[in-house]
């Protein structure tokens, strides 16, 4: 009996260790071990057979070696079918062997008529059947067709009746063993893998028994476990409860002695343990007043009943408590073993009550006497609880008609949400603005702060009631009164612009951002001395930089004192977009009650400016053709002469008069006259350097000068540029017209050293050279 495991052990060991790897596919692995079995088979019988064969053949050395490759060629089809190459250890094996035994035939024995070799050569081939049925018929039929070919070869050329016979014979009885060898090893292999197969089922179920017990083991030593762990932490949980509890908690056995307390009894009643073991429970913490009352209840406990009392007991120091006393009898099993008494200190809340109680006087004598009306209604019914006598005397209801109404009868019927959705949604006692109406119909505005309290022990609310009447119509007035200046201040032609006490900047009207072209999103909220566009230029003007405009922004806000920002400056504007405005401004500060803010008045003066700028070029400039006049013309040579003497160079100055003009105005009118000339001072103008100066000084008089003069090649230069201008015709209003110029010359310092002279000479030399002919220039000297 006991053979059966074993051999059952050992046939699964043999199964696992030739098993497939693990890699495998499923059919892959069956393959794999069907090929390995039978080459293992293979193995076996070529070692038996081949060499008892080798041993009684004709030529022992050859037929060992012979073997030994066969032995050699199933050991590498075996390592092949390990590596996964089934299909080439599949084609490899079957072949190479029959070539190998083929071979050991033909050179060993010369013949195929030997029995033996014959029926070692058909058993390897029926084994063949394992990899396939074709590679064991392919295999058969060239086994055959060799022993009728060798078959053949021994009876001669022209094999005669016997011959034939011994062939046919040979091929019959090779294939009858061929037949019953095929069979054999076939029924043998079969019960050889179903007997792995069971006995492999077989572990496998011993092996899942196993693993059940094994789990039944583990689950059942984990529920112990874990119940133990259960009971143990509910002991320590209870006893923990016990220890932990600021109840004061002592076990009685049935004489009324202690057996068990807690810390809290210990630290309530101030005894030690060595104090409390076995002693009667009332002579410790009664009096002779009380003790008479304690052993009655202890009495009663012990008869089986439970108690529920309030009374004094001692500590050991004999201060007295005040305890709520609970006390059970213990019964276990339906018997009585001792009793369990719990002692609650409530000196504190008694103490709190009676505090509690002077409050609500108190309380109740504020409610009555405070000025501003006050009323309690339920958080659940929302129906008033009470009213003090200012909002009976505020709203005109009594206090009974109070209690007969909610929050909802004094407020119109258009506040009914709002005041719906505060009363859910309260989160804390921030104040509602609502309207109120009185019994009598007058309409209140009123500040109510709510907050939540406990009131003869039910959940209210309390609400504190401020009439703000007046203030809201102070403040209305006040917003009609800011609304009216900020319009005054928006539609203002002049841009305005206002700080609070840090210099921050709080308005900025539209004219302010016409003229600067900042919006007032952008500046509104920054201080004032960040404006650059705006600030940095009145302080430029002040003559003072960013710092030091802040400075005195700062000084004007704390002080109020006047500082160089507080007068009227002027300054260019250059707008975003590159274009320019003049404005005039003045800072200033205004008192509030906490102290000054900033205002400041910008006017946009760029008419005026531009008004005062022409009339300034006008009085410089010619007004027909843009060139300096007169004035402007004797204050560029004096400032020429000036720079002349003191980097001793010369300067000349060139009178031309243009030749027949006088005609042509005439004849042509006034008006192509003036155009005449404007085209003629154009010419002239792009003909000189950017150092020189052409000017008109009236009629068709122009005067020149040019400055760093070297020599009268030079000035001979520029003049012969200036007739080569007027040499062309000019077409003035559809008309051409020629025109020419008489030029006078004067040089400094050779001719003259003042302006007057300078130009007396110039036009002096000028009437000479009309004189010689016109349409040419002359030198003074």
């Amino acid at each position: 009996m006991d053979l059966i495991p074993k051999f059952t052990s050992l046939s699964a060991r043999i199964v696992r260790y030739f098993s497939p790897p693990a890699n495998f596919e499923p059919e892959e692995a069956r393959k794999a071990g069907n090929l390995q079995y039978f080459l293992i088979l293979t193995l076996l019988i070529t070692m038996f057979s081949g060499f008892l064969l080798a041993r009684i053949s004709p030529q022992p050395g050859i037929s060992t070696a012979l073997v030994c490759v066969v032995i050699l060629t199933i050991v590498i089809n075996i390592i092949l079918v390990r590596a996964g190459r089934i299909t080439l250890a599949g084609y490899l094996f079957p072949y190479s062997i029959w070539f190998l035994i083929a071979l050991t035939t033909f050179v060993v024995y010369g013949s195929v008529s030997n029995p033996l070799v014959n029926a070692f050569v058909l058993v390897i081939l029926a084994a063949g059947i394992m990899l396939g049925w074709r590679h064991g018929l392919a295999l058969a039929f060239l086994s055959l067709l060799t022993i009728f070919t060798l078959g053949l070869v021994e009876a001669g050329t022209i094999p005669n009746s016997e011959g034939i016979t011994n062939i046919v014979r040979n091929v019959v009885y090779a294939f009858g063993i061929y037949i019953l060898t095929a069979g054999l090893v076939h029924i043998t292999t079969r019960r050889i893998r179903t007997a792995l197969e069971r006995a492999e089922k077989n572990e496998r179920e011993l092996e899942a028994r196993n693993n059940q017990l094994e789990e039944m083991r583990k689950t059942l030593e984990v529920r112990v476990n874990k119940r133990t762990q259960e009971i143990t932490r509910q002991k320590n949980f209870l006893q923990t409860l016990v220890d932990i509890s600021p109840i004061a908690i002592v076990s009685l056995d049935l004489d009324s002695r202690i057996s068990s307390w807690n810390p809290a009894f210990e630290q309530m009643f101030g005894y030690a343990p060595e104090e409390l073991a076995g002693c009667l429970l009332d002579e410790l913490i009664t009096d002779e007043v009380t003790v008479r009352e304690a052993g009655s209840l202890t009495r009663q406990v012990a008869s089986g009943s439970g108690i529920r009392e309030l009374g004094v007991r001692y500590r050991k120091d004999g201060q007295p408590l005040q305890v709520e006393i609970f006390g059970v009898p213990v019964i276990v099993e339906g018997e009585q073993t001792g009793s369990l008494g719990l002692y609650n200190d409530i000196s504190e809340r008694v103490r709190t009550e009676a505090a509690l109680r002077e409050s609500e006087i108190q309380n109740r004598a504020l409610f009555t006497n405070i000025a501003e009306p006050v009323l309690i209604f339920d958080q659940e019914t929302e129906y008033f609880l009470d009213a003090n006598p200012a909002a009976i005397k505020q709203y005109g209801y009594s206090k009974e008609e109070f209690l007969q109404m909610t929050p909802f009868d004094l407020h119109p019927r258009e506040e009914f949400d709002r005041v719906r959705e505060n009363i859910d949604d309260r989160e804390g006692s921030s104040p509602n603005v609502y309207t109120h109406i009185t019994r009598s119909g007058e309409r209140l505005v009123v500040e109510v702060r709510t907050v939540e309290l406990y009131y003869q022990g039910r959940p209210a609310w309390i609400s504190f009631i401020q009439d703000i009447s007046e203030r809201v119509e102070a403040e209305r007035a006040l917003r009609d009164s800011e609304g009216k200046l900020r319009s005054i201040i928006e539609q203002s032609y002049d841009s305005i612009l206002m700080t609070d006490e840090d210099g921050v900047i709080t308005v900025w009207n539209q004219a302010q951002e016409n003229l600067t072209g900042l919006k007032a999103d952008d500046v509104l909220g920054q201080p004032l001395w960040e404006v650059e566009k705006f600030i940095s230029l009145i302080m430029d003007a002040a003559g003072g930089g960013n710092g030091e405009g802040r400075v005195q922004v700062m000084d004007l806000l704390k002080s109020g004192h006047k500082t160089p920002l507080g007068e009227m400056h002027e300054w260019e504007v250059i707008k975003p977009d590159g274009s320019r405005r003049y404005a005039q401004s003045v800072l200033f500060p205004v008192e509030t009650d906490t102290g000054y803010i900033a205002g400041a008045i910008t006017r946009d003066i760029t008419e005026r400016k531009q008004i005062e700028q022409r009339f300034e070029y006008l009085a410089t400039h010619d007004w027909l053709t843009n060139l300096p006049n007169r004035s402007l013309f004797h204050d560029r040579l004096e400032h020429a002469l000036m720079l002349a003497r003191r980097e001793n160079t010369q300067v000349a100055v060139l009178f031309l008069d243009l030749d027949g003009f006088k005609s042509i105005n005439d004849r042509f009118g006034h008006a192509r006259g003036d155009e005449l000339l404007r085209e003629v001072a154009g010419r002239l103008r792009s003909c000189l350097r950017g150092s020189d100066t052409v000017a008109r000084l009236g009629g068709d008089e122009f005067t020149f000068i040019l400055e760093n003069i070297a020599d009268r090649e030079s000035i001979a230069t520029v003049v012969d540029k200036l007739y080569d201008c007027l040499s062309k015709d000019f077409l003035v209003e559809g008309s051409s017209f020629g025109i020419s110029g008489s030029i006078g010359v004067s040089l400094f310092p050779k001719d003259a050293e003042t302006p007057e002279t300078l130009l007396k000479l110039a036009d002096q030399a000028m009437y000479a050279a009309k004189q010689e002919g016109k349409n040419r220039y002359r030198f003074y000297s």
